[in-house]
This record gives C-alpha cells, structure tokens and sequence, in this order.
C-alpha cells in the first residue's frame, strides 16, 4: 500500500485556498467600481434634472421665456409645462431611487466581501459604522515624532444627514413646486376665459 504524499495535498489545498482569495479579490474590486459607477450616476441624472426642472419652471411662470403675452396661450402652455414637470419629477425620483438602491446593494457586497479578506480590510465596515452615527478609526504607525496611533473621525451635526433624504427633500421640493405651479396656472386659465 502506498500514502499518499502529504505535500501534494496541502499544495493543491493552498492553491484552492490561493485561488479563492484571488476570486474574492477581484469580486471586491469590481465590486468598487460598481459604487462608483452608482454614485455617479446618482449625481448625474439629478444635475441633468434640475437644469430641467429651472426651465420648465421659467416656462410656466413667466410668459416672455414663451415668447407670447397672450394670456390665454401663456397660462395654458404654462399649466402643460407644470404637468410636464410634475410628470418628469416622480420619474427623476424614482430613477435616482433605484440608483441609490443599487449603490446600497454594492456596498452591502462590498461589506459582505471583506469578512473573506485579511482582517485589516475593513474600509466598507468602517464606513458602514461611520454611516450609522459611529466612529471610523484608523491606526497608523507611530513615528519617532509622536505622530501616528489611533484616531477617530465621526459625522457631526448636518453631517449626518443622509444623500438618500437629501434626494428625497429635493425631488419633494421640486415636485411641490409643480404643483404648485400647476394650480397657479389654473387660476390664470379661468381668468383668461
């Protein structure tokens, strides 16, 4: 009877073991970039977005941005552009809410992902604590100066407001907006006629 050689075993367990660790690497970085993708776009729809919004609202409020004083035509098209903008607001909204749901999912994954990697990789765990009221800490190594050991940073006051309620105030507000606008514009239709 032969044994099986030993070394030959934990070779091909540490190549599996290698091999797994490249994976999950590799998972983590696209991973990143998948957060940065979502972030961006997040910011990129809603600058697109209130530039609409700024003209639409210019359109239905002021009668030259028409190019008409008829008060008729001005305060019709004026109540159509305020649908219009309530209309693109909600899907705006729910474009950057699916957007920021996705950046969530990544982070989570990204979060998730580090619990498989060497125990000082933890820039997703730390942020999540950071996220949620708490501190992120970070050790550097201590100089001959003095310089270095643990330090703490944590969000304080308007800080800690999150992008998801901010993307929630604005598209809020600008929706309100066209609602606003559109009952003004139904005043002036009924004056108009």
């Amino acid at each position: 009877m032969s044994q099986a050689d030993p070394t030959s075993a934990d070779q091909i367990i540490s190549q599996e073991t290698l091999l797994r660790r490249e994976d999950i690497r590799i998972a983590y970085q696209s991973v990143v970039s998948f957060i940065t993708y979502e972030g961006h776009l997040s910011w990129s729809v809603t600058s697109v977005f209130v530039q609409f919004a700024i003209l639409l609202i210019a359109a239905s409020v002021l009668p030259s941005f028409i190019g008409s004083t008829d008060a008729r035509f001005t305060s019709i098209t004026g109540f159509v552009l305020s649908l219009v903008g309530m209309v693109a607001s909600i899907m705006w909204w729910s474009m950057v809410a699916r957007t920021r749901k996705y950046y969530q999912y990544w982070l989570f994954t990204a979060r998730e992902l580090e619990q498989y990697m060497a125990q000082e990789i933890r820039t997703f765990e730390r942020g999540f604590d950071l996220a949620v009221g708490g501190q992120a800490t970070f050790k550097f190594p201590q100089k001959a100066d003095h310089t270095g050991g643990a330090q703490a940073i944590q969000f304080k006051a308007i800080e800690r407001i999150k992008m998801q309620t901010n993307f929630r105030i604005l598209y809020g507000t600008f929706t309100a907006i066209f609602i606003m606008l559109a009952v003004l514009n139904i005043v002036r239709i009924t004056q108009a006629f």
